[in-house]
Order: structure tokens, then sequence, then C-alpha cells
């Protein structure tokens, strides 16, 4: 069994924030405490965490109208973690990165979206 997850949800004006922290790929499933979620943030990468293809699997369980993936691997780093592309790949979508990301509740998307934040640090 996979070490203890913290994940949690934020509400801010409407918008249903989850953040599913950084599990381990272990036996992990989607949280059903989590309910309905307009945006979730999950790892996607690997490394002792979920892989691109679990990351993929527990979106599509939740079903969020928006993801933000994260803890994925990037020129900027040498943790050993997979490319986004991988996550892409297996989620079915291309996006490009943005500096930002807002939004409301009327303004959330009607079909799945991801959106990849440019990293930083």
């Amino acid at each position: 069994e996979g070490a203890r997850n913290v994940g949690f949800v934020i509400e801010v004006e409407g918008v249903r924030i989850g953040h599913l922290g950084l599990p381990s790929p272990v036996g992990f499933k989607a949280p059903e405490s989590f309910g309905e979620v307009d945006i979730l943030l999950m790892p996607a990468g690997g490394g002792g965490s979920l892989t691109p293809t679990q990351a993929a699997d527990i979106m599509t369980s939740i079903d969020p109208p928006v993801v933000i993936p994260m803890n994925y691997g990037t020129d900027k780093e040498r943790l050993p973690l997979e490319p986004l592309t991988a996550f892409l790949r297996e989620a079915g979508t291309k996006v490009e990165p943005q500096p930002s990301y807002r939004t409301t509740k009327s303004g959330l998307p009607s079909e799945l979206t991801a959106i990849v934040l440019d990293a930083r640090g």
C-alpha cells in the first residue's frame, strides 16, 4: 500500500476546486468524498505518484470541466517524471501552456478542457 495522501476541495464563488495531492499509484481511486468538482488539479507524471494513464483514468471518473495537470517532467527540473505530453496523449487532448487561468462558474467550459500553466521555478 502507498503512503497516506491528503486531497482537498476548496469552493470559491461557487467554483469547486479539487486538489488530489500526490497520491501513491498503488490502489488509488478517485475520492468519492470530493463530490462534483469544477476544476481538478492532479499529478500526471508518475515518479511515485499517478502515472499519465492512471491520471487520465481518474480524470475521466471525476469528470470535471477543467483539469490542471501538475507534477510532470519539464526541461527545468531533473526529477524522474514523465513529460506532460504523455498525460495529454492518454487524456486525448493537446493544449498550449498559459501563464495563468481565471474563470467563473458560468465561464466553465461545457466539455473537458486541460489547462496547462507555464512551468516556473
